[in-house]
Protein backbone atom coordinates (compact mmCIF):
# COMPACT_ATOMS: atom_id res chain seq x y z
CA UNK A 1 0.00 0.00 0.00
CA UNK A 2 1.19 3.50 -0.85
CA UNK A 3 -0.25 6.18 1.41
CA UNK A 4 -1.45 9.62 0.30
CA UNK A 5 1.44 12.03 -0.10
CA UNK A 6 4.02 9.30 -0.80
CA UNK A 7 6.87 10.60 -2.98
CA UNK A 8 9.38 8.21 -4.56
CA UNK A 9 12.37 9.54 -6.51
CA UNK A 10 14.59 7.32 -8.67
CA UNK A 11 18.23 7.97 -9.55
CA UNK A 12 19.23 7.11 -13.10
CA UNK A 13 21.33 3.94 -12.63
CA UNK A 14 21.88 2.00 -15.86
CA UNK A 15 23.59 -1.27 -14.92
CA UNK A 16 23.10 -3.00 -18.26
CA UNK A 17 24.01 -0.04 -20.47
CA UNK A 18 20.81 -0.07 -22.52
CA UNK A 19 20.18 3.64 -22.04
CA UNK A 20 17.25 3.10 -19.65
CA UNK A 21 17.41 3.50 -15.89
CA UNK A 22 17.04 0.19 -14.07
CA UNK A 23 15.18 1.30 -10.93
CA UNK A 24 11.68 -0.12 -10.77
CA UNK A 25 8.74 -1.08 -8.59
CA UNK A 26 7.37 -4.57 -9.30
CA UNK A 27 4.06 -5.79 -7.89
CA UNK A 28 3.25 -9.51 -7.81
CA UNK A 29 0.72 -9.38 -4.98
CA UNK A 30 -1.80 -6.56 -4.60
CA UNK A 31 -1.17 -2.82 -4.90
CA UNK A 32 -3.37 -0.12 -3.43
CA UNK A 33 -2.10 3.37 -4.24
CA UNK A 34 -4.78 5.93 -3.44
CA UNK A 35 -3.82 9.56 -3.01
CA UNK A 36 -5.92 12.71 -2.75
CA UNK A 37 -6.14 15.88 -4.80
CA UNK A 38 -4.07 17.69 -2.14
CA UNK A 39 -1.75 14.76 -1.38
CA UNK A 40 -1.19 12.71 -4.52
CA UNK A 41 1.22 9.81 -4.73
CA UNK A 42 4.17 10.86 -6.87
CA UNK A 43 6.76 8.72 -8.70
CA UNK A 44 9.42 10.59 -10.67
CA UNK A 45 13.11 11.00 -11.45
CA UNK A 46 15.58 12.28 -8.87
CA UNK A 47 17.88 13.65 -11.56
CA UNK A 48 18.47 17.43 -11.75
CA UNK A 49 17.60 17.37 -15.46
CA UNK A 50 14.94 14.64 -15.61
CA UNK A 51 13.98 12.94 -18.85
CA UNK A 52 11.97 9.93 -20.03
CA UNK A 53 13.62 6.63 -19.14
CA UNK A 54 15.46 7.83 -16.03
CA UNK A 55 13.85 4.85 -14.28
CA UNK A 56 12.19 1.74 -15.65
CA UNK A 57 8.56 1.31 -14.60
CA UNK A 58 5.85 0.50 -12.15
CA UNK A 59 5.24 -3.13 -13.14
CA UNK A 60 2.09 -5.07 -12.22
CA UNK A 61 2.71 -8.64 -13.37
CA UNK A 62 0.79 -11.82 -12.49
CA UNK A 63 -0.63 -9.84 -9.59
CA UNK A 64 -3.81 -10.22 -7.56
CA UNK A 65 -4.81 -6.70 -8.55
CA UNK A 66 -3.89 -3.03 -8.54
CA UNK A 67 -5.82 0.13 -7.76
CA UNK A 68 -4.33 3.53 -8.58
CA UNK A 69 -6.16 6.76 -7.82
CA UNK A 70 -4.58 10.22 -7.88
CA UNK A 71 -1.10 8.95 -8.65
CA UNK A 72 1.35 11.02 -10.75
CA UNK A 73 4.09 9.20 -12.69
CA UNK A 74 6.86 11.01 -14.59
CA UNK A 75 10.18 10.27 -16.34
CA UNK A 76 9.87 6.46 -16.59
CA UNK A 77 10.41 4.14 -19.52
CA UNK A 78 6.84 2.96 -18.87
CA UNK A 79 4.72 4.90 -16.41
CA UNK A 80 2.93 1.65 -15.65
CA UNK A 81 2.93 -1.80 -17.22
CA UNK A 82 0.09 -4.21 -16.45
CA UNK A 83 0.37 -7.85 -17.57
CA UNK A 84 -1.81 -10.85 -16.68
CA UNK A 85 -3.47 -8.86 -13.90
CA UNK A 86 -6.66 -6.97 -13.13
CA UNK A 87 -6.13 -3.25 -12.53
CA UNK A 88 -8.06 0.01 -12.20
CA UNK A 89 -6.41 3.37 -12.91
CA UNK A 90 -8.51 6.41 -12.06
CA UNK A 91 -7.79 10.13 -11.82
CA UNK A 92 -4.05 9.76 -12.40
CA UNK A 93 -1.37 11.47 -14.50
CA UNK A 94 1.29 9.88 -16.72
CA UNK A 95 3.61 12.43 -18.34
CA UNK A 96 7.12 12.65 -19.80
CA UNK A 97 7.55 8.88 -20.08
CA UNK A 98 8.37 6.76 -23.10
CA UNK A 99 5.15 4.75 -22.64
CA UNK A 100 2.48 6.37 -20.50
CA UNK A 101 0.26 3.33 -19.89
CA UNK A 102 1.28 -0.05 -21.30
CA UNK A 103 -0.62 -3.30 -20.94
CA UNK A 104 -0.95 -6.81 -22.33
CA UNK A 105 -3.39 -9.59 -21.45
CA UNK A 106 -4.85 -7.45 -18.68
CA UNK A 107 -8.33 -6.79 -17.36
CA UNK A 108 -7.78 -3.05 -17.13
CA UNK A 109 -9.94 0.04 -16.66
CA UNK A 110 -8.50 3.54 -17.16
CA UNK A 111 -10.77 6.52 -16.46
CA UNK A 112 -10.41 10.21 -15.61
CA UNK A 113 -6.65 10.10 -16.27
CA UNK A 114 -4.35 12.61 -17.98
CA UNK A 115 -1.82 10.90 -20.28
CA UNK A 116 0.28 13.56 -21.97
CA UNK A 117 3.75 14.42 -23.29
CA UNK A 118 4.85 10.78 -23.65
CA UNK A 119 6.29 9.04 -26.69
CA UNK A 120 3.33 6.62 -26.65
CA UNK A 121 0.29 7.67 -24.67
CA UNK A 122 -1.15 4.15 -24.51
CA UNK A 123 0.67 1.07 -25.83
CA UNK A 124 -1.09 -2.28 -25.70
CA UNK A 125 -1.44 -5.87 -26.83
CA UNK A 126 -4.94 -7.13 -26.16
CA UNK A 127 -4.38 -10.90 -26.52
CA UNK A 128 -7.96 -11.84 -25.71
CA UNK A 129 -8.30 -9.61 -22.63
CA UNK A 130 -10.17 -6.43 -23.60
CA UNK A 131 -9.66 -3.29 -21.53
CA UNK A 132 -11.80 -0.17 -21.10
CA UNK A 133 -10.20 3.23 -21.72
CA UNK A 134 -12.91 5.82 -21.17
CA UNK A 135 -13.12 9.51 -20.27
CA UNK A 136 -9.39 10.35 -20.35
CA UNK A 137 -7.23 13.22 -21.61
CA UNK A 138 -4.71 11.59 -23.98
CA UNK A 139 -2.96 14.58 -25.51
CA UNK A 140 0.35 16.00 -26.73
CA UNK A 141 2.00 12.60 -27.16
CA UNK A 142 4.14 11.56 -30.09
CA UNK A 143 1.69 8.67 -30.64
CA UNK A 144 -1.72 8.73 -28.98
CA UNK A 145 -2.53 5.00 -29.10
CA UNK A 146 -0.12 2.25 -30.23
CA UNK A 147 -1.78 -1.13 -30.83
CA UNK A 148 1.25 -3.38 -31.17
CA UNK A 149 -0.19 -6.82 -32.01
CA UNK A 150 -2.93 -9.36 -31.17
CA UNK A 151 -5.55 -6.63 -30.68
CA UNK A 152 -8.93 -8.12 -31.55
CA UNK A 153 -11.08 -5.02 -31.26
CA UNK A 154 -12.53 -5.79 -27.84
CA UNK A 155 -10.75 -2.99 -26.00
CA UNK A 156 -13.05 0.03 -25.72
CA UNK A 157 -11.68 3.53 -26.30
CA UNK A 158 -14.62 5.86 -25.80
CA UNK A 159 -15.25 9.49 -24.85
CA UNK A 160 -11.55 10.29 -24.62
CA UNK A 161 -9.89 13.50 -25.76
CA UNK A 162 -7.25 12.28 -28.22
CA UNK A 163 -5.87 15.62 -29.37
CA UNK A 164 -2.61 17.10 -30.56
CA UNK A 165 -0.92 13.71 -30.75
CA UNK A 166 1.47 13.84 -33.72
CA UNK A 167 0.28 10.36 -34.75
CA UNK A 168 -3.26 9.74 -33.48
CA UNK A 169 -3.17 5.93 -33.82
CA UNK A 170 -0.38 3.54 -34.78
CA UNK A 171 -0.83 -0.14 -35.60
CA UNK A 172 2.17 -2.44 -35.27
CA UNK A 173 3.49 -4.40 -38.25
CA UNK A 174 2.12 -7.62 -36.73
CA UNK A 175 -1.34 -6.16 -36.05
CA UNK A 176 -3.28 -7.87 -38.82
CA UNK A 177 -6.79 -6.49 -38.34
CA UNK A 178 -8.28 -3.03 -38.34
CA UNK A 179 -9.51 -1.34 -35.18
CA UNK A 180 -12.37 1.04 -34.46
CA UNK A 181 -12.23 4.02 -32.09
CA UNK A 182 -15.76 5.49 -32.13
CA UNK A 183 -17.04 8.34 -29.98
CA UNK A 184 -13.78 10.10 -29.18
CA UNK A 185 -12.74 13.73 -29.63
CA UNK A 186 -9.78 14.19 -31.97
CA UNK A 187 -9.04 17.88 -31.47
CA UNK A 188 -11.32 19.05 -34.25
CA UNK A 189 -9.98 16.61 -36.87
CA UNK A 190 -12.41 14.87 -39.16
CA UNK A 191 -12.46 11.09 -39.42
CA UNK A 192 -10.56 11.31 -42.70
CA UNK A 193 -7.93 13.61 -41.20
CA UNK A 194 -7.42 11.21 -38.27
CA UNK A 195 -6.95 8.31 -40.69
CA UNK A 196 -4.50 10.29 -42.83
CA UNK A 197 -2.43 11.27 -39.78
CA UNK A 198 -2.37 7.72 -38.37
CA UNK A 199 0.09 4.93 -39.13
CA UNK A 200 -2.57 2.30 -39.52
CA UNK A 201 -1.15 -0.05 -42.14
CA UNK A 202 -2.99 1.39 -45.11
CA UNK A 203 0.36 2.17 -46.68
CA UNK A 204 0.87 -1.61 -46.93
CA UNK A 205 -0.95 -3.91 -49.36
CA UNK A 206 -4.12 -5.11 -47.60
CA UNK A 207 -3.18 -3.07 -44.53
CA UNK A 208 -5.72 -3.19 -41.71
CA UNK A 209 -6.74 0.46 -41.25
CA UNK A 210 -8.42 2.44 -38.48
CA UNK A 211 -11.96 3.81 -38.31
CA UNK A 212 -13.06 6.50 -35.84
CA UNK A 213 -16.67 7.33 -36.73
CA UNK A 214 -18.63 8.79 -35.14
CA UNK A 215 -16.28 11.59 -34.08
CA UNK A 216 -17.31 13.68 -31.08
CA UNK A 217 -17.70 17.34 -32.12
CA UNK A 218 -16.59 18.79 -28.77
CA UNK A 219 -14.05 17.81 -26.10
CA UNK A 220 -15.14 15.70 -23.19
CA UNK A 221 -14.89 17.22 -19.70
CA UNK A 222 -11.98 15.46 -17.97
CA UNK A 223 -11.36 17.28 -14.67
CA UNK A 224 -7.76 17.82 -13.56
CA UNK A 225 -7.46 15.36 -10.64
CA UNK A 226 -5.09 17.43 -8.52
CA UNK A 227 -5.04 20.70 -6.65
CA UNK A 228 -4.14 23.72 -8.75
CA UNK A 229 -4.33 24.36 -12.45
CA UNK A 230 -3.60 21.64 -15.05
CA UNK A 231 -0.67 22.00 -17.44
CA UNK A 232 -1.57 24.33 -20.26
CA UNK A 233 -1.94 22.63 -23.60
CA UNK A 234 1.42 22.25 -25.28
CA UNK A 235 3.34 22.57 -22.00
CA UNK A 236 4.55 20.25 -19.26
CA UNK A 237 4.76 20.80 -15.55
CA UNK A 238 7.79 19.67 -13.57
CA UNK A 239 7.18 17.62 -10.45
Amino acid sequence: MLAPGTRVRFRRIDWDGDGIGDAEITVEGRLTAVGTADRPINLASAEPDPRPGDWKYLMVNFAAGAELDRVRVHHAFSGIQVHYSPAAIRNCEFAENVDGVRFSTADLVVTGTWIHHNTHGIRFEERGHPARIEGNEISDNEVGVFAVTRCGGGTVFRRNNLRRNRVPVKLGWEQDRGLAFPENYWGGLTAQEVAEASLDGRERPRGPGVTVEPVLPDPEPVPWPFRGEPPRFGETRRQ
